[in-house]
């Protein structure tokens, strides 16, 4: 947020200077619902979030890129990646395995079990627990520190992580098998998998590519490699557009 605000500063001083005017001196009456009463947080988190600006999508408008890359004019809702527990709860949402249960004692290794993440076990001292390693990967803050904020890295273990873990073969392996449950042909599992994770139908290049990646062969499938369409639903599990908000 503080960031942001040196933004506005910076490209709409104006915006600012207002919403301060209304944060300190207010504008509620009988006649304006929804306006602000003097000193009221709530009531100008409620102005700001109903603004247009704020509820803008993060859909790309090439003659607004060509303009501002930055998005300093705040022309689109910028995405942003998830939080670890948020990712890893999709992931285990969208593969049909995730344990809802509410309740119960924590688990000390996220990555062996299928509770939602609020219930993972983390040290204050150490890496204590399997899930301790796990969660720092995806900038999960330190428990010994005081921390403002997340942080958002891009580092290369968590692109080895999507590639390689035993976790993200087993949520491959489930998807996969969801798909093949719910869809009897290669055209609706690629659609199904595209409903499911991203909320929208494949384009006809994703389809394609689809089509041709899944017509290929794997040797020794049998022996704990991923089949193919198994593969490819590690490719999608680890998209980015699985992993941010928009």
């Amino acid at each position: 947020m503080y960031n942001r605000n040196i933004l506005i500063e910076q490209t709409d001083p104006e915006l600012l200077d207002w919403l301060s005017v209304e944060f300190m001196e207010g504008s509620m009456d009988s006649k304006r619902p929804g306006g602000v009463r003097p000193w009221s947080l709530k009531d100008l988190h409620r102005l700001i979030l109903r603004s247009s600006t704020w509820q803008m999508s993060s859909a790309m408008n090439e003659s607004a890129f060509a303009v501002d890359a930055d998005n300093r004019l705040l022309w689109r809702m910028n995405p942003r990646r998830l939080d670890i527990e948020s990712w890893r709860d999709t992931l285990l949402y969208v593969t049909g395995e995730l344990d809802t249960k509410v309740g119960g004692p924590p688990v000390d290794s996220l990555l062996e079990s299928r509770r939602r993440t609020l219930y993972g076990a983390i040290s204050r001292n150490g890496d204590r627990f399997a899930s301790d390693a796990f969660l720092r990967l995806f900038d999960f803050p330190l428990p010994r520190a005081t921390s403002e904020g997340r942080r958002t890295s891009v580092i290369p273990q968590q692109a080895l992580f999507l590639m390689n873990s035993p976790f993200m073969a087993e949520r491959a392996r489930a998807f996969a098998a969801r798909l093949e449950a719910e869809s009897s042909t290669e055209e609706e599992r690629v659609k199904n998998a595209c409903l499911l994770l991203f909320g929208r139908n494949p384009s006809a290049e994703e389809q394609e590519l689809a089509r041709a990646f899944l017509s290929t062969s794997v040797e020794s499938a049998g022996s704990g490699k991923l089949n193919v369409l198994q593969q490819y639903a590690q490719v999608l599990l680890s998209s980015n557009e699985l992993m941010h908000l928009r």
